[in-house]
């Protein structure tokens, strides 16, 4: 028996109400599933179990066993998506791009927060040689924003903007780089 038909007949056995079953899923999944919930921008723990829990309630109520196409973890990651989804949809706070910037503590400095003294200080010099709106951008992605959260701060039209711009601030701070003697060393820059 091959992993997906493995994971067809646990589903089934789900289905029968099999307790079994339910605490293989839920010992097998659980920490995958709040990891993806996490990189999907669930910050908030309490948030992300409550979505893990819908995601296992809305399987374990399956009347029919479902014809896996994909394999299980998939298929619970997309029904834990779109909980997300729908839940950020219904959600009445929209942020907005002062709202999120409030929200961003002045003095939470990414660069301060790194390692090593010279990084820190080569690291910032090359972000202050950049324009204000790429030092903004690569502050963001400092912050590990997400691109649909950047658009909004930046107040682009589109995410491929986001992505355009990412893209020409990160190669101008790589032509900097390279420029910097001091920083080929220290980086290794080629």
């Amino acid at each position: 028996m091959n992993q997906r038909q493995r994971e067809q007949d646990l589903l089934h056995r789900i289905c029968n109400q099999e307790e079994e079953a339910v605490l293989s899923v839920l010992s097998s999944f659980t920490k995958s599933l709040k990891y993806y919930l996490k990189e999907q921008g669930c910050d908030r723990k309490s948030v992300r179990d409550d979505l893990m829990n819908e995601t296992f309630v809305q399987l374990f109520q399956k009347k029919q066993t479902p014809v896996l196409k994909v394999e299980l973890t998939t298929y619970l990651m997309s029904i834990a998506r779109n909980l997300h989804l729908h839940r950020k949809m219904r959600s009445k706070e929209i942020p907005t791009p002062n709202t999120r910037l409030d929200r961003l503590s002045s003095t939470d400095n990414i660069i301060e927060q790194m390692d090593i003294e010279e990084s820190k200080i080569l690291l910032s010099g090359l972000i202050s040689l950049l324009s204000p709106r790429c030092q903004e951008i690569i502050l963001l992605i400092l912050r590990e924003l997400e691109a649909e959260e950047i658009r909004q701060i930046m107040q682009y039209a589109s995410l491929s903007m986001v992505f355009k711009k990412k893209s020409q601030c990160l190669d101008r701070m790589r032509t900097l780089g390279n420029n910097c003697e001091k920083c080929c060393e220290f980086y290794n820059f080629d």
